[in-house]
């Protein structure tokens, strides 16, 4: 199957520059993604960056839906954030639009000699707490972890 650059460039961004990826949540698009992944065709990176984003974020919005929902039939107060034990709340950092941009911060530098430096111009925060935030959210792997300090250090 050819893929067409054209519409991959537009669908990039319009999921990345214009932070629309909403747009992309499509039964149609989703599928079409599922479906390249699963015949294995070979990729462009950005390609292959884009539909791993977009399956991504219509994982988390599947997650937090059934959080949402989850929580919603427990009694008691129903705010999103809250100090419980339990983990019965969703975890504040699932609200932060920082760290949704942090996988598709991630997929555009995975490949440079430092994507943490480059990840920290675009995220205000510390390049260590995003190391760590990586991590925590299973964008990468204890090893690429240690890989990744020992070149900040």
């Amino acid at each position: 199957h050819f893929l067409n650059d054209c519409v991959f460039t537009m669908l990039h961004h319009l999921a990345g520059d214009m932070r629309s990826y909403e747009l992309l949540l499509q039964p149609s698009i989703l599928k079409i993604f599922s479906e390249i992944l699963k015949e294995e065709m070979e990729l462009e990176q950005y390609q292959e960056d884009l539909i791993m984003y977009i399956l991504n974020k219509f994982s988390v919005q599947v997650y937090q839906k059934s959080l949402k929902a989850e929580n919603s039939d427990r009694p008691g107060p129903s705010n999103a954030s809250c100090d419980s034990p339990d983990n019965s709340c969703i975890s504040s950092n699932l609200l932060f639009p920082e760290e949704d941009d942090l996988f598709w911060w991630y997929l555009q530098f995975e490949q440079d000699d430092d994507p943490i430096s480059k990840i920290s111009e675009h995220i205000p925060t510390s390049k260590q707490d995003i190391l760590t935030k990586l991590q925590l959210k299973g964008y990468i792997t204890n090893e690429k972890y240690k890989q990744l300090e020992e070149k900040m250090a």
